[in-house]
């Protein structure tokens, strides 16, 4: 909402600074003058619905962008209709891109709505709750920590039913594995208190294989960065932290690299996000290097957009519901499985389950990323289908 108030605010300036001129060139006619730049001013306002976005992400930011929600729901009237609708307008009005672009070269400033710089070069990402994700300031009710619970459980139990492995996996937030560099912010309680490891408890008590990677991070970030400086993600190397310990868990064989090669990226998403700070030419990452990719990928919209990697040398067949940080993965899960299913989302439905029967898979991983476990007590498992 911040970037569409920024345009009004820029509209409402720019209309003002024409009217005085005009009030100044014609020295009279003041009425006919009012009545012209308010008939522009209203036109105006009408200028973001002129030609909307309906794009499914933004490459440029590297993140879904918001779906127009429904009036009405299976329960009846949706009263977040307005929270959502203004979430979809205000990630997909004409103009946003290029008043973005205008707003960071108009003003020197090391934070915006989305991002800000930390220390040393470090750029972090603050919005949807991140920033109290750092402080573990936001943490789960009872309620909320048993409804989590119970949607992983639930999952679980179906799986077992159905003879298939099942899996959750947290990738932690960058602040996190490099809290060091987040400056400007305290945390509130310790990592040891935070929502992950109080949902990870809950877990292992419930006998849910679950595995959050903060302490495997944590204690092999000294090798290389594991995180790009200028991106939200996790960088190759750490996904392949994350991808050793997730084989190791299902008990199977996980591929090796055939070598390291060290890489720059200069513009990560952050960049998108704050352009004003610029590129970094400098950093260094280390990447392995897998033998050449022998999977067939295809993509697939009906009835439920999702992805299809085939390999004929891989092994077992595996279904992934992920966000942003299973991409990484991807080159690493396709040179594993026989046949891996993607879907981009966390929701689960009725015909998901009917897909995963049909398809015979023998795997079922559920990746998220730390920040987006506040949503995880409002998924629900479908009815009906055990």
């Amino acid at each position: 909402m911040g970037t569409l108030c920024l345009y009004f605010s820029a509209a409402v300036l720019s209309l003002a600074v024409l009217y005085k001129a005009a009030a100044r060139l014609f020295g009279r006619g003041k009425d006919g003058i009012d009545a012209v730049f308010t008939v522009l001013f209203f036109a105006a306002l009408f200028v973001p619905m002129m030609k909307i976005d309906h794009a499914d992400r933004s490459e440029r930011e590297n993140r879904m962008l918001a779906k127009l929600p429904s009036f009405l729901t299976e329960k009846g009237l949706n009263t977040k209709f307005g929270e959502g609708f203004d979430r979809w307008f205000s990630d997909r009005f004409f103009g946003r891109d290029l008043l973005l672009k205008f707003h960071a070269k108009s003003v020197e400033r090391k934070e915006s709505g989305r991002a800000f710089a930390g220390k040393d070069g470090w750029l972090f990402y603050k919005a949807e709750g991140s920033v109290a994700n750092f402080q573990n300031r936001k943490l789960f009710s009872e309620k909320e920590r048993a409804k989590a619970v119970s949607f992983l459980s639930g999952f679980r139990d179906w799986c077992d039913k159905k003879n298939i492995r099942f899996l959750y996996l947290i990738a932690p937030d960058k602040n996190k594995i490099y809290g060091e560099y987040f400056a400007y912010v305290k945390k509130i309680n310790g990592d040891d208190k935070s929502r992950a490891n109080a949902l990870m408890a809950d877990l292992r008590e419930k006998g849910v294989p679950a595995l959050y990677f903060y302490d495997d991070l944590t204690a092999r970030k000294n090798e290389t960065l594991l995180y790009y400086k200028n991106d939200t993600h996790w960088t190759p190397y750490g996904a392949f932290i994350a991808y050793e310990k997730t084989a190791e868990a299902l008990g199977i064989p996980a591929v090796r690299p055939l070598s390291y090669e060290i890489v720059k990226n200069e513009s990560g998403d952050l960049t998108a996000m704050l352009p004003a700070v610029g590129t970094d030419p400098v950093s260094e990452y280390k990447m392995p290097v897998f033998p050449p990719p022998s999977a067939v990928c295809r993509k697939i919209k009906e009835p439920s957009e999702h992805t299809v990697c085939e390999n004929a040398k891989g092994r077992k067949k595996a279904v992934v519901f992920h966000d942003s940080f299973t991409e990484a993965l991807k080159p690493m899960y396709n040179a594993t499985f026989k046949k891996v299913t993607y879907f981009w989302r966390h929701e689960i439905t009725a015909a998901d389950l009917d897909y995963i029967v049909k398809d015979g898979a023998d795997i079922v991983i559920f990746e998220q990323v730390e920040r987006y476990l506040e949503k995880l007590p409002r998924l629900a498992f479908p009815q009906g289908v055990m």
